[in-house]
């Protein structure tokens, strides 16, 4: 469950206004709520957080939104990271496939780093890229690597066929 706690109005980010790129690497940086702060940057492009000790990520609905924001039908702007193109998520603690889904509703994301992440290394249980390039319809970079569109085919066409197998023998195992 993530608690949001609405900000104060001096703990909002204000200025930088035409901050493109920000550098958090090897910050210790361990809640996304901290990071989230960050999403009313308005030029914000890139934010490089690899290396901390994040273990999830959330981007926040509408209902969470106006508990941050208040009323969030006059101040359409609120959503967060409307910019944001990069983000670079190597070497956190990131285990769960909700934070990976969770990527696709960011509106202009298109470069993700995961790299050294125990949910993309399958040598310690996480999924493979195939899976990734599935799962993040938007994203057009993965770990500094294109996805052109013969992988994103291919993949989506193996993680396909995999969930339907996986769907098969549960089914079969419920009868």
């Amino acid at each position: 469950m993530t608690v949001l706690h609405r900000p104060e109005s001096s703990s909002m980010v204000e200025g930088f206004n035409l901050l493109r790129l920000l550098n958090l690497e090897n910050n210790c940086i361990a809640e996304w709520n901290e990071i989230l702060k960050l999403g009313q940057l308005k030029s914000l492009e890139q934010i490089q957080l690899n290396n901390n000790k994040l273990s999830h990520i959330f981007y926040p609905n509408l209902n969470e939104l106006h508990e941050l924001f208040g009323d969030v039908e006059s101040q359409g702007d609120c959503f967060p990271f409307q910019n944001l193109r990069c983000l670079f998520l190597g070497g956190n603690n990131i285990d769960h496939l909700a934070s990976i889904d969770v990527l696709n509703s960011f509106p202009n994301l298109i470069d993700i780093r995961l790299s050294e992440n125990p949910i993309a290394d399958p040598m310690r249980g996480g999924i493979p890229r195939y899976v990734l390039v599935a799962r993040l319809s938007k994203i057009q970079v993965i770990n500094g690597s294109e996805v052109t569109p013969r992988e994103r085919r291919d993949s989506e066409i193996r993680y396909g066929k995999q969930y339907f197998e996986f769907l098969s023998i549960s089914l079969f195992c419920l009868h």
